[in-house]
């Protein structure tokens, strides 16, 4: 990973990488009776993402002799399941029936966190939003030694508009390290949600460069009759309009006026499909976009194409772009999140304003009528790519996060208690500091809405622990019932019955003083 003067002093630097300045540090030689480290991945489901296709291959990549890994989820649904069935790698589904804010999703939070107890793992390391809110907590109730919490995009959904976004930060402040995938995700998290600048690690995407670039090109089986026409490719689900479909759609008029035998090829689905079909209808673009869905081949189909597109309003870091790049494609991406991080405007690609339908489409034609710019952009691109992005270097970089961690918990557990006690007192400090800076840089509107979800999420709180409570002696007490009227003394289940209500209080109660005690 190519380390900028602003973000070099957070990357992993434990010894010389032989490999060049600036890259991760290899890890250091383990002995021969070396333990398997137990880790935990959770994700959502195994739908196909970025987010899970980088869990997915992360764990299929770690070494298994020295990784003894499980992967559970929420969701044991999604074709990337596939991938994990084919290995070794156990799977176990966490399934919070009606909701992770609801008593089912409570009662197999408890779950996880004896399964996580019982099993004794080392690392725990969650992948997404979801499985933060599920996760960590589990792991804070197991007392996992090394909690991995991540955020892979820059809060721009409506989810993070409410108060739930104040719960979100107050469990991630659980965890050990807040694992983002670029920049730009770490600076809002200082800046809008208030982290420590040393809770927050950066490890970027991999991309499989070495399979993209050997795929051939078979441009009549994928796409017969359609002759040399150019391909424009976009790689990205239908889910909202946060991938730019909209934009790239009428861009496309002006590009097909000078270019007319172009052809838009869109890959992905979601419920915004029916709005994209419509909108090219009405423009009479029908016989120059081609929908073609959820696919397993994208690097066929990229290997097919002449210039790549991701006209998004709000991403981390995409590994769209990734797969562009490394399939050697010029590629056209809107200036916003990571990827600033990928594409240098100019060298290994171009660069447009975001929801900004003009400017992509002269950036499109530019590429259509320039082949020699497109040949340098694409070569520029790939060999980038290959340099910082390969999955040998994430495994790499995420070996040596938890070989850090996990020895920084062996050296804390031998501190005495006044030394814990210094650090705490230091740590504390430091972040009441950062906190009254951040409020002092407020404007008034910011200090109300911040206000607004503090006591919301306050609200919730105080409400779920209460309902929390109610069902369970509501629950105890109907069992107290059903046993008196079948007389006398009560069968040996409810006893354990009785106990798992208290352990479920008691749980109830330790979450949210925990909450409470590490809101940022």
């Amino acid at each position: 990973m190519t380390v900028t003067p602003s973000n070099q002093e957070f990357a992993i630097t434990h010894q010389a990488d032989p490999q060049g300045p600036g890259t991760a540090a290899l890890p250091q030689a383990r002995p021969e009776a070396f333990q398997r480290r137990k880790v935990f991945f959770l994700v959502d489901s195994f739908n196909v993402g970025g987010t899970e296709s980088q869990a997915v291959e992360l764990a299929r990549r770690m070494d298994p002799a020295a990784y003894d890994l499980t992967v559970g989820c929420l969701k044991k649904e999604g074709p990337l399941l596939d991938r994990l069935q084919k290995s070794s790698i156990q799977v176990i589904e966490f399934y919070p029936q009606g909701g992770i804010d609801s008593i089912g999703g409570a009662r197999e939070m408890l779950r996880l966190a004896a399964f996580l107890r019982r099993e004794r793992f080392e690392v725990v390391h969650t992948h997404d939003l979801w499985s933060n809110l599920l996760g960590v907590p589990a792991a804070r109730m197991a007392r996992v030694p090394v909690i991995v919490s991540s955020r892979r995009d820059l809060s721009q959904f409506a989810w993070y508009k409410t108060s739930r976004r104040v719960w979100l930060r107050r469990i991630q402040n659980l965890s050990n390290i807040v694992l983002a995938n670029a920049n730009s995700i770490r600076e809002g998290l200082i800046a809008e949600d208030g982290f420590a600048p040393e809770k927050i690690r950066v490890i970027r995407n991999g991309v499989e460069t070495e399979a993209i670039q050997t795929t051939a090109r078979d441009r009549e089986r994928l796409f017969p009759g359609i002759g040399n026409s150019k391909l424009v490719v976009l790689v990205g689900n239908m889910h909202s309009d946060v991938k730019g479909h909209p934009w790239l759609i009428e861009a496309a008029q002006t590009v097909v006026r000078e270019f007319p035998s172009t052809r838009f090829v869109l890959v992905g689905d979601g419920q915004d499909r029916k709005k994209c079909e419509n909108q090219v209808a009405n423009l009479g673009l029908r016989q120059n976009f081609l929908f073609l869905g959820r696919r397993k081949d994208v690097p066929e189909i990229l290997a097919c194409c002449d210039v790549a597109v991701l006209p998004s309003r709000a991403e981390g870091l995409p590994n769209a772009v990734l797969e562009y790049l490394a399939s050697g494609l010029p590629t056209v991406a809107t200036e916003i999140g990571g990827i600033t991080e990928i594409i240098q405007d100019g060298n290994t690609g171009v660069l447009v304003p975001p929801e900004n339908s003009d400017a992509l489409a002269r950036a499109v034609a530019r590429l259509l009528r320039d082949p020699e710019l497109s040949r340098k952009l694409g070569r520029s691109g790939r060999e980038y790519v290959q340099r910082n992005f390969s999955f040998e270097r994430l495994v790499r970089e995420v070996d040596a996060l938890y070989t850090e961690l996990l020895e920084s918990r062996g050296h804390s557990s031998r501190m005495n208690s006044t030394s814990r006690w210094s650090q705490r007192r230091n740590t504390l400090a430091q972040r009441w500091k950062h906190r009254m800076t951040r409020l002092a840089a407020m404007n008034r509107d910011e200090l109300l809405d911040r206000a607004r979800q503090y006591l919301s999420a306050r609200a919730d709180g105080l409400a779920l622990t209460s309902r929390s409570m109610t069902a369970a002696a509501s629950a105890a007490l109907l069992r107290r019932r059903r046993n008196t009227s079948a007389n006398r003394a009560a069968p040996p289940t409810s006893a354990g019955a009785c106990s798992s209500d208290l352990a479920y209080q008691s749980a109830a109660s330790w979450y949210w003083r925990s909450t409470s005690r590490h809101s940022p």
